[in-house]
């Protein structure tokens, strides 16, 4: 290549400087049109502090269910998160269990279980909730699931939504 290749292509390749990391960026953030939300991670018997609630300390425990509803080799769980909200009202979703292990995650079953809350348990955050109660989600493990766990909470905030991932010993 000539010294007039280069003259003649500078401007573009300093473009092209510029917008491959600027591209890198934006493909290592936006995955096939998802955004990643900000993670919080939280460690096990500790809280969480987000927009005015307090969320955690989080535990796992075993499930009574049915034996028709809980699929054979599975283990029903009840996922329980204290919330505390102290001003406004988060919007909180999608309560999560990932095995740290192995990186298998499992959703809520509650629209697979025959399953009802007790008092002062909710299964949502919602803008007519008490001030404190317990979110709930019943969530079936796979049978051969021996942790240690994540339980991940979606919380909205103004400006996006934060995923909480609380470290669980079970």
């Amino acid at each position: 290549m000539s010294r007039g290749w280069w003259r003649r292509n500078a401007i573009a390749l300093v473009v092209l400087a510029a917008l491959v990391p600027a591209g890198w960026f934006a493909f290592d953030t936006i995955e096939f049109g998802v955004v990643r939300n900000p993670t919080q991670s939280v460690e096990a018997s500790k809280t969480a502090h987000v927009e005015g609630a307090v969320f955690g300390v989080v535990r796992m425990t075993p499930l009574e269910v049915d034996d028709v509803a809980a699929p054979t080799g599975s283990k029903p769980v009840l996922v329980t998160i204290p919330v505390h909200r102290r001003s406004g009202e988060p919007y909180c979703m999608g309560v999560t269990v990932t095995e740290t292990a192995t990186g298998r995650t499992w959703r809520s079953a509650s629209g697979v279980l025959t399953w009802t809350p007790g008092d002062g348990q909710q299964e949502t955050c919602t803008s007519g909730s008490e001030p404190r109660f317990d979110l709930v989600a019943p969530v079936l493990l796979a049978g051969d699931a021996v942790g240690p766990f994540v339980v991940g909470l979606s919380v909205a905030r103004e400006a996006d939504t934060l995923d909480l991932e609380f470290a669980v010993d079970r």
